[in-house]
């Protein structure tokens, strides 16, 4: 058996009148000895929408950080890859 650790983070927007509608990105990273697998998950409207990728080659703590940054640029679930692999080649 794999222990494994699951970090999280949770950005929630507001209704702000036409710009911006109400909703929760779901930020996470479950980091097993040899493997960091990243889950976003957007959830607006009661329906929610999840995008993984996994990784290899990444410590707990550089995955942590790399999720930490995710989530303080509240990256969307529609760029969170291309951001993921250009933080990736950075560390």
């Amino acid at each position: 058996m794999v222990d494994s650790q699951l970090y999280q983070r949770e950005k929630n927007f507001s209704q702000l009148g036409d710009i911006q509608k109400q909703s929760t990105t779901r930020y996470q990273v479950k980091c097993t000895e040899n493997h960091v697998q990243y889950t976003v998950t957007h959830i607006q409207n009661g329906q929610a929408v999840s995008d993984q990728m996994d990784v290899v080659g990444l410590n707990a703590i550089t995955a942590q950080m790399i999720l930490e940054f995710l989530y303080e640029n509240a990256v969307s679930i529609q760029q969170w890859k291309d951001v993921l692999l250009d933080l990736i080649a950075k560390v």
